[in-house]
């Protein structure tokens, strides 16, 4: 009986096994080294996400600003009036904030090496789906031994693999559709909803994935258009257009959050760190006749928030 089910599902035995290994091989200094970040941006994402889950704000106030027009803050963190907010994207702090709430602020650390085991699974499916089982395997050891990879999730307050394991899950269920085809394997009743269980959760990640990063949202919109018109006859619209929708949801709090933090709903805390001029004018415009330079300025920080830099491209 068991020689029968290891033959059956030995390829989820290794990943399931394979996945324990990796989360502790990628929490192993989180959980045997004193919690410390050598980076500003880790040491304010985990600063404001533990603000989140025990205070339920996501800005600290500090008095001295009050008096010294918001000279006071650390790198990586930026002063808006009194309050010190976030110098970069707001969506791992907001995520793993909430989850922290549940599950306890400093478990948060290790939330991104649980993400990463994840999205190794979701690859394996992928990758299945076009190649095979073998193929897919190979690949998500390939994933999870990448040095970059490995640094980074070690690393876990960093967004990068969130970023990446977000947008990897929600691929996997928008074009692999485990549900749909388990529902289709097991004969199950038609039901419009769960059949299109897949696409919703899918809408969710990606969602998920734009509010880490949503610098981003360029290219992952430009790669969902071509996939789109591979598959027009395919599609179903009613249930790509919920796909959109769920996406458009998830998105809400971060146009809401970065009104109320910087401004505007477009602008993030990279943009804050421009001085008072430049962002008055790229903010609202001077005048009539220069307004359309203004907008393009606003777009350009958006999509590029460091700025835009020929040169060092051409060193790199």
């Amino acid at each position: 009986m068991f020689k029968n089910w290891l033959k059956k599902h030995h390829i989820l035995l290794i990943l399931g096994i394979g996945g324990v290994v990796f989360f502790i091989l990628f929490s192993y200094l989180n959980f045997f080294a004193p919690l410390r970040f050598n980076s500003p941006d880790e040491t304010a994402n985990f600063f404001f996400a533990k603000q989140l889950a025990e205070e339920g704000e996501i800005w600290y106030f500090e008095p001295a600003n009050y008096y010294l027009e918001g000279l006071v803050h650390p790198r990586s963190v930026q002063a808006v009036d009194a309050l010190l907010v976030p110098g970069g994207f707001l969506g791992l702090i907001v995520i793993f904030g909430y989850i922290g709430k549940i599950m306890g602020a400093n478990l948060m650390i290790f939330l991104t090496p649980f993400f990463a085991v994840l999205a190794g699974w979701a690859w394996y499916g992928l990758i299945k789906k076009y190649f095979d089982k073998w193929v897919g395997l190979v690949s998500v050891f390939f994933a999870w031994l990448c040095p970059a990879w490995w640094y980074y999730t070690a690393r876990s307050m960093f967004p990068n693999v969130l970023f990446t394991s977000l947008l990897m899950i929600g691929a996997y269920l928008a074009l692999g559709r485990p549900f749909a085809e388990r529902r289709d394997r097991m004969k199950l009743a038609k039901n419009w909803f769960m059949q299109n269980l897949d696409l919703w959760l899918a809408g969710l990640f990606l969602g998920l994935a734009v509010f880490v990063r949503p610098a981003e949202v360029f290219w992952i919109g430009a790669a969902m258009l071509v996939i789109i018109l591979l598959n027009l006859k395919k599609i179903n619209w009613p249930a790509l257009i919920m796909f959109f929708a769920v996406m458009a949801i998830v998105l809400c709090p971060m146009f809401f959050l970065n009104n109320a933090l910087y401004g505007s709903p477009l602008r993030t805390g990279y943009q804050a760190a421009i001085s008072d001029v430049e962002t008055d004018t790229a903010a609202l415009g001077t005048a009539a006749s220069d307004s359309w330079g203004a907008g393009m300025k606003n777009y350009l920080d958006y999509v590029l928030p460091f700025g835009f830099h020929p040169k060092n491209i051409l060193n790199n």
